[in-house]
């Protein structure tokens, strides 16, 4: 599955949600819950930029667990 690069906007729109998500993947529950806090604390652009960044490679480490490619189904919808 294709992973969105961390320039794309899904990402800073998935840390800015206040939406409540289940995912399939502990790991990715805990990054998105700990980078979201993180982006509440110091919300500028670097720090903001920094999250999404690490977030995006966690995906791209962890892409070859099928927990992870739910999940990106789930954040992105199915994408080339």
């Amino acid at each position: 599955m294709h992973i969105p690069p961390a320039t794309d906007p899904r990402w800073h729109a998935l840390l800015a949600s206040e939406e409540v998500r289940i995912y399939h993947n502990l790991g990715v529950q805990m990054a998105v819950a700990r980078f979201f806090r993180e982006s509440r604390v110091n919300p500028s652009s670097e720090a903001v930029a920094k999250a999404v960044n690490d977030l995006s490679t966690l995906f791209q480490e962890q892409s070859h667990l099928p927990s992870v490619h739910q999940d990106l189904i789930a954040i992105f919808g199915k994408t080339p």
